[in-house]
């Protein structure tokens, strides 16, 4: 699928025959990236090659395609059940899985084993896909095992690398890579496309995802704003607050979302606190003015930090509780912490 906003960027494709065997595509989260690059995936795999086109949908390849079962695309993502490390352990004992466990890293087991699917000719006589997602995922000993491959593509063979974080990709891989810039859409047409999908509140959902359509339509359900709004009346809009006693009512399963809104409710107190405009919580716009007063700039800015370290592992606590208590008491004390 192509969005509406990602059409001129699909348009400004070469034509197949001179497309770079290797794309970064890159951007923020939530922009239609992945869906970009499966329909990409799909076209250069279409029996119908035309200048530029989408899949046909009717050939026989699509329909392998649709059904999950073309034989000439790989896809690499971390899976559920891998453990979290390597193959092997530091000790070179095999690693214990975890089970049930969403995978931080594409492993390099999984690269290893493109060698046998790029040693084989096309199953029909066309091209060949490989797609990682996202590409940021990969383990350094997997980046290290895909340097070669991707210096030295295997002919009519494409890499389709998707990320929101290039910057954690390593150096190297980069290098190797031609980008594709995706960018945020333009607010009106960004809500005018949540409508049509049957938005609840379109215009404070993209608020919240940072004017991200897809993340906003994730975002923009009843059981969200449910528990945001507890989550304001219990925390965030309160000079005092009992963080124990916060969790208690709001759940551990709501770590994901207490770490995101403390983000996305700090970020807007020192742009208040700035004298700017209020970004991603323009209903809560009047609590904010009456808060930002109080903050003290430099204890803010460090527990922003402190929840940029901890969203990057809110999908493996050690102990959901613990970390939604130490955010919620580092809330506490930023906004205590008064600058007079």
């Amino acid at each position: 699928m192509i969005h509406p906003w990602n059409r001129l960027l699909w348009e400004q494709l070469p034509p197949f025959e001179r497309l770079p065997p290797v794309l970064l595509l890159t951007g923020p989260d939530g922009v239609g990236k992945g869906e970009f690059a499966l329909a990409l995936a799909k076209a250069l795999l279409c029996r119908e090659p035309r200048d530029r086109p989408e899949a046909c949908g009717a050939c026989q390849l699509c329909r392998l395609f649709e059904s999950g079962n073309q034989p000439d695309i790989r896809i690499l993502e971390p899976a559920t059940g891998e453990d979290d490390t390597d193959s092997t352990a530091s000790d070179g004992a095999p690693a214990k899985a975890k089970a049930g466990v969403p995978a931080r890293w594409i492993k390099v087991a999984a690269v290893r084993a493109l060698a046998d699917f790029l040693a084989l000719s096309s199953h029909f006589g066309g091209r060949r896909v490989v797609l990682l997602r996202p590409a940021d995922r990969l383990h350094p000993a997997a980046a290290n095992a895909l340097l070669k491959t991707l210096e030295e593509p295997p002919a009519s063979t494409h890499f389709l690398l998707v990320t929101g974080r290039a910057a954690r990709l390593p150096a190297t891989v980069r290098s190797r890579c031609v980008r594709v810039l995706f960018g945020l859409p333009a607010p009106a047409a960004a809500s005018a496309w949540l409508r049509e999908q049957g938005g609840q509140q379109p215009d404070l959902a993209l608020a919240q995802a940072g004017c991200a359509p897809l993340t906003a339509l994730a975002l923009d359900s009843a059981p969200y704003w449910s528990a945001r709004t507890a989550l304001i009346e219990e925390a965030l809009s309160r000079e005092t607050l009992d963080p124990v006693a916060t969790v208690d009512r709001l759940g551990t399963e709501q770590l994901a979302l207490v770490v995101g809104s403390l983000q996305r409710w700090c970020y807007d107190l020192l742009a208040v606190k700035a004298g700017g405009p209020v970004r991603y919580n323009p209903d809560c716009a009047q609590i904010l003015h009456r808060l930002a007063p109080r903050i003290g700039i430099e204890p803010m800015l460090a527990f922003s930090r402190e929840l940029q370290s901890v969203a990057r592992w809110v999908e493996h606590p050690l102990n959901a509780r613990l970390v939604a208590e130490r955010c919620l008491i580092g809330y506490k004390n930023a906004i205590s912490n008064s600058e007079s």
